[in-house]
């Protein structure tokens, strides 16, 4: 497998400081698995990414 897969913690930090446009420039060819997507889904309901998955 070629690229990077990521978990959600350096996405939620990332998010968090608005530079998740990082990903794609360090990484064009990346995944993340649907349970990170759940995962960071699921977070408390004042975080803007909640339930937006």
């Amino acid at each position: 497998m070629k690229g990077w897969v990521f978990n959600a913690s350096p996405l939620i930090l990332l998010g968090k400081i608005n530079q998740l446009r990082l990903i794609e420039v360090l990484s064009p060819d990346f995944r993340i698995p649907l349970p990170v997507v759940e995962e960071i889904g699921a977070g408390p309901p004042s975080d803007p990414n909640h339930n937006r998955s």
